[in-house]
């Protein structure tokens, strides 16, 4: 990223973008793989050739499982 995202830039970015758009939730990358739509933090990773998605409460568990499922 070529610009630093604190988690307060994030979480306003995520509030603007809803809205927007009202049908879908919009996930906004957050570091490699992780992503964040305002609530919580979600981790999509290919491993093995199985996506494995899920949604966690703070980024710390999150970058947990990520480094874990790598």
């Amino acid at each position: 990223m070529s610009q630093f995202l604190t988690a307060e830039k994030i979480q306003r970015k995520a509030k603007s973008l809803s809205y927007f758009r009202k049908s879908r939730t919009i996930y906004i990358p957050v570091s490699d793989n992780i992503y964040y739509d305002g609530k919580s933090y979600r981790v999509r990773v290919t491993h093995e050739a199985v996506r494995v998605s899920k949604n966690f409460k703070n980024i710390k568990e999150a970058i947990k499982f990520r480094d874990k499922t790598l």
